[in-house]
């Protein structure tokens, strides 16, 4: 077994913008991990916060964490996460 930390983020305009954009990063990446056979409840995230990015911007954030059966499962889940997600997914932990 291993469990997957992540953080998904987007930065935009308006923080409306923000959580839009990094809601549809996460279900991405969400639908990503259940392609590679994890179940929902081994699927569990924080609520998304929002703060100011700059002057006129902001980041929109979100804790993902993925427990997963294998080893070799956890090796199809990270690369996967991170395609469907892009620049907007760090991985934070990986622990076996």
């Amino acid at each position: 077994m291993a469990v997957i930390g992540m953080t998904i983020h987007a930065v935009e305009a308006t923080a409306q913008k923000a959580l839009n954009a990094q809601n549809k990063v996460t279900e991405a990446v969400i639908r990503a991990v259940r392609d590679q056979g994890v179940e929902d409840r081994h699927i569990h995230n924080e609520a998304p916060s929002v703060k100011p990015a700059g002057a006129k911007s902001y980041r929109a954030s979100l804790k993902l964490s993925v427990t997963t059966s294998t080893q070799e499962q956890a090796a199809a889940v990270i690369p996967a996460a991170v395609e469907a997600g892009g620049d907007a997914v760090q991985i934070d932990e990986a622990d076996a």
